[in-house]
């Protein structure tokens, strides 16, 4: 959560999960308006360092704190249909394996849906190492991909979460932003 978004994106993505996903699960959150967040179902966790923007998305990636099966979804995202299978195809097939979602207008990498199994804490362990440097490499300088998606795509194997299932179920909101759709009219023909 940031001054970005408010706990009501938490409530609908939490409530949209809940809705479409039938196997037990664990909703966490890191913030540091944990407060705003206390009287809810979700497990706060409290960022431990002050960035600017997506970069706090890294902290999720401490040693030993989410070792899978994991799924991340941005505040953004809103699941619009049931995931359960997805997640079970996940479960059962990617051991050791990390995913993240195409960007629908680049293919590059996106970190705003991610799936892992495994620790991935090295990818903190080397950002924290030299944060300076790494968000100086991977800000907006015309190549490849940026912020804390190129940073997490250039520290692990991944593979693109649509190679594995498809990903009909999702919609995340930067798409219509970006194209300017009206989101509260009716946009299907």
């Amino acid at each position: 959560m940031s001054d970005w978004f408010t706990v009501d994106y938490v409530h609908k993505l939490y409530n949209g999960v809940k809705r479409n996903l039938d196997i037990d699960f664990q909703f966490h959150v890191l913030t540091d308006k944990g407060e705003e967040l206390k009287d809810h179902p979700y497990n706060i966790i409290p960022l431990a360092n002050d960035l600017e923007m997506y970069w706090n998305k890294i902290e999720m990636f401490k040693k030993d704190l989410f070792t899978g099966p994991c799924l991340y979804l941005d505040l953004d995202v809103l699941v619009t249909r049931n995931i359960t299978g997805v997640i079970k195809n996940l479960m059962d097939k990617s051991r050791g394996q990390f995913f993240m979602i195409r960007q629908f207008f680049d293919s590059l990498a996106n970190s705003s849906i991610m799936y892992w199994d495994d620790d991935f804490g090295h990818i903190y362990e080397s950002f924290v190492a030299d944060i300076q440097r790494n968000v100086y490499m991977f800000r907006r300088r015309g190549i490849g991909n940026i912020g804390d998606q190129g940073y997490i795509a250039h520290m692990v194997d991944y593979d693109y979460l649509d190679n594995f299932s498809s990903i009909g179920w999702i919609t995340c909101a930067f798409i219509f932003i970006i194209f300017g759709v009206d989101t509260h009219r009716n946009i299907s023909r």
